[in-house]
């Protein structure tokens, strides 16, 4: 490779002006300041979200007054009285004190006569021109994500208080039932369980996928969490005329781990194998303990085909459609980033087996 060639190409980019010209047609947020937080220079974006049509129309203003922050309406950006809490004029202080600094910030935004509140990341990377402090503070526009993902926490959080309350009253009448009505109780009752189990994971996908998930590590019995997970399935219509077995390897069956996530993992590699396995086959679950790790195998009597093997640990791939694709990628995440353990499978005419190779809780917390 010729390093001084593309040396020589970067040089020439930089002196003809073709960066400058990349940055203002893309998407980027780019505003350089001078000491007295002024602007000096933006990119398109900046003039878009400002709504003015040439650079020149903003030099010499600051960013909450061209932005049209409702606080620097009174006394200018930076004078208002919760300015102090910005996390944009922070971010500037700190890089015309010489620092990289990177931070949050909300503002609510006036444009003509309707208010827009906007959430940005800040990042400031101080700059220095013959000698004098300059700041160029780039904004990333994460509302959307945000806003999204406040709401799917809240709802989360909302529901999973309400079927825990129905899963609570329903424990307290099985009490007084007796014959066909207890009976039916206790059909119902694990799918509440599972039900629980269920929102409860999602909330840790996506706190594993904003990396905020923390683990919470438990004693439980590897065997009865499998055996569940069949029972629960055979009366799914998933598993309707499909055989599921569940065999332990090792005579230990208590492990240490995150129970909800080792659930979902093995949940998610139940039902894909059902998926694939046709009326009158069987699936065939596997766990052992060993020191220090467990193992658990899913084995299905399908074979995949090599596209789908190239593809499968991708988000959102999926080939049953839209709306589909967070199983096999969500167990490849959880069990990678958070348990430390490793995911893999094979396949061939004899069908098709996924591993998941799990070191023990106690070796997680030492690391």
């Amino acid at each position: 490779m010729n390093i001084q060639y593309y040396a020589d190409l970067q040089g020439e980019l930089m002196r003809g002006g073709h960066l400058a010209h990349i940055l203002d047609e893309s998407f980027a947020l780019l505003i350089v300041l001078d000491g007295d937080r002024r602007l000096i220079h933006c990119t398109k974006g900046i003039l878009e979200l400002a709504g003015a049509g040439r650079v020149e129309e903003l030099w010499g203003k600051r960013p909450g007054d061209f932005l049209q922050c409702v606080n620097a309406e009174e006394a200018g950006c930076g004078s208002g009285g919760l300015c102090g809490e910005c996390g944009a004029l922070l971010g500037i202080r700190g890089g015309l004190d010489g620092q990289h600094a990177e931070t949050e910030c909300s503002m609510t935004l006036k444009t003509g006569d309707r208010l827009q509140a906007r959430e940005f990341r800040i990042r400031a990377i101080p700059l220095e021109l013959d000698g004098r402090p300059f700041v160029a503070m780039s904004l990333h526009d994460w509302t959307h994500e945000k806003r999204c993902r406040s709401l799917e926490q809240v709802f989360l959080h909302d529901i999973l208080n309400t079927v825990g309350a129905v899963k609570g009253i329903l424990h307290f009448l099985r009490t007084d039932l007796t014959g066909d009505n207890r009976e039916l109780l206790d059909t119902i009752l694990p799918y509440f369980d599972l039900c629980v189990d269920e929102i409860s994971a999602q909330q840790k996908l996506l706190a594993a996928e904003n990396n905020e998930l923390r683990l919470s590590l438990e004693r439980f019995s590897l065997a009865q969490l499998l055996q569940g997970l069949a029972n629960i399935h055979t009366q799914h219509a998933l598993g309707r005329g499909k055989e599921i077995g569940v065999e332990m390897q090792t005579v230990s069956d208590e492990v240490i781990s995150d129970r909800t996530i080792v659930h979902r993992m093995c949940m998610n590699l139940l039902k894909n194998a059902l998926e694939a396995t046709p009326e009158g086959g069987a699936v065939l679950l596997k766990g052992s303990v060993e020191h220090g790790h467990f193992h658990v195998s899913v084995h299905n009597p399908g074979s995949m085909p090599e596209d789908v093997q190239r593809h499968l640990f991708r988000r959102s791939f999926s080939t049953k459609g839209q709306g589909r694709g967070l199983g096999v990628y969500s167990v490849h995440l959880l069990c990678t980033n958070y348990l430390r353990g490793s995911v893999w499978f094979e396949t061939g005419e004899s069908g098709t087996t996924f591993h998941l190779h799990v070191p023990q809780g106690e070796h997680l917390q030492q690391d």
